[in-house]
């Protein structure tokens, strides 16, 4: 037996453990630099016996192959860690913008009840007014206002009425709660002194109207209460006295709206699922005519008269959203029921009886993509439904009953807005720009709505 042999043998079945113990419980590096350290080895034991060299082939065979297993190990974590910031970069990309300003009332033509609150939201519940400092004007429908203080906020607002006159808002806002008070008077006193009579008269515009506001935070919920009285015609009063004869004649025209109105809702509602709002309308449609003449009394009411109460529903959520956009899909529902007034004359009943009841139901869509920091556009649809329609009348001598469903057209808008530092700019245009966009030039609005905010 060939002692150089043997032991040349053992020298390298020694290696060849120590190596494999080595791959063990090193970490995963080490073993690619061993590797060059091992075949060197194993050539220098060749070299000594030139007698055999099989046995140190399969030797050398078996030792290099832990080497490759371990630089594919230490190649796929680089590759891995390359890949994962990859994905954060996708997702991240585009800044998140900031939807939840305040914005104009060229915003949100559709009423979505989940969409960012207008200048006419907030005035409508004045304790949303709390902490605004601001001034906001739109030449397009001559709209303003004005919110300033520290502590607590004071506000004004100017717009026209019906009948083109100005209505001027002004109230004031804590953290607790918020009031306001609005008017346009449109009146006028005659007082005229004849030889044989004493007269006076008074007329009063259509569009003046008188109103007050009171709101506050309710736990989570808001709660809104108003109350107005507006004159829906041009209407005359007016008293003749004979100073002889003492005959006196009256004639009295009562053409105006009382109204009431109590809603709750959930706004804010940046982090709620659904927003909504509801509540109640109660209103007096008067249409009626008095008269007095050689002590004849004689009371006359249209066929319009009524007492109306309108409960009202309005739910919107979200249901597109990335960094830049959002889809918003709502619905607002109303439900008026009127009781007419009972006409009648001398002989008979003109209309004893009449009844009325709709359902009608507004599906609204708004979307809204941020394209920078300074540049936003926006858009909305919506149609009014008449789910459902009844009305009972008994008119002369028949009894009348309706029913009827209808779907109304759809109305699209869409607007831009521009903000930079402290002020904004919103225009927004509908279909009616599109089908003459020369109608601005002959009185009529070429675009639909145009306003802005300088912030403080």
């Amino acid at each position: 037996m060939n002692l150089k042999l043997i032991s040349v043998a053992a020298a390298l079945a020694v290696s060849a453990a120590v190596a494999q113990e080595a791959t063990a419980t090193a970490p995963a590096q080490e073993p690619a630099a061993e590797a060059p350290a091992q075949e060197a080895s194993t050539e220098a034991a060749a070299q000594e016996t030139a007698t055999d060299a099989a046995p140190a082939e399969s030797t050398e065979a078996a030792a290099p192959e832990s080497a490759p297993a371990a630089a594919t190990l230490v190649e796929e974590v680089p590759a891995a860690a390359a890949s994962s910031e990859l994905a954060v970069e996708s997702v991240t990309d585009t800044a998140k913008a900031n939807f939840d300003v305040l914005r104009t009332r060229a915003y949100n033509a559709v009423g979505n009840q989940a969409a960012a609150a207008t200048i006419a939201d907030n005035l409508a519940k004045p304790h949303e007014m709390h902490g605004s400092k601001l001034v906001y004007l739109e030449p397009s429908l001559e709209y303003a206002a004005l919110s300033f203080g520290e502590k607590n906020t004071y506000f004004l607002s100017f717009q026209n009425t019906t009948g083109n006159y100005g209505l001027v808002s002004a109230g004031f806002a804590t953290a607790a709660f918020g009031v306001e008070i609005y008017g346009a008077v449109g009146k006028t006193w005659t007082l005229r002194d004849e030889p044989n009579r004493d007269y006076s008269s008074t007329s009063v515009a259509a569009g003046d109207v008188i109103g007050a506001i009171y709101s506050m935070p309710l736990g989570g919920l808001d709660l809104t209460v108003e109350a107005s009285w507006l004159t829906t015609a041009s209407e005359i009063s007016s008293e003749a006295t004979a100073k002889r004869t003492d005959d006196f004649a009256r004639y009295e025209h009562d053409y105006w709206d009382v109204l009431a109105r109590a809603s709750v809702s959930n706004t804010p509602t940046q982090d709620k699922l659904i927003s909504w709002a509801a509540g109640l309308t109660f209103t007096r449609h008067n249409l009626t005519e008095y008269t007095v003449e050689d002590e004849e009394e004689t009371l006359r009411a249209t066929l319009d008269s009524r007492i109306q109460i309108e409960p009202f529903f309005n739910f919107g959520l979200q249901v597109l959203k990335s960094n830049n956009a959002r889809v918003f899909l709502g619905m607002n529902t109303n439900v008026p029921m009127a009781i007419y007034d009972e006409i009648a004359n001398k002989d008979n009943y003109v209309r004893k009886s009449h009844l009325s009841l709709c359902i009608l139901t507004q599906p609204n869509i708004l979307a809204e993509l941020a394209l920078n920091d300074n540049w936003m556009v926006f858009g909305g649809a919506a149609y009014v439904w008449n789910v459902f329609a009844t009305e009972y009348l008994y008119e002369g001598d028949s009894d009348i009953n309706t029913f009827a469903m209808k779907s109304n057209t759809v109305n699209v808008d869409a607007g831009v807005r521009f903000q930079y530092k402290n002020f904004a700019l919103e225009a927004a245009v509908n279909n009616s720009f599109f089908n003459n966009p020369l109608a601005g030039f002959n009185g009529t609005s070429i675009i639909a709505n145009f306003g802005g905010f300088v912030n403080f």
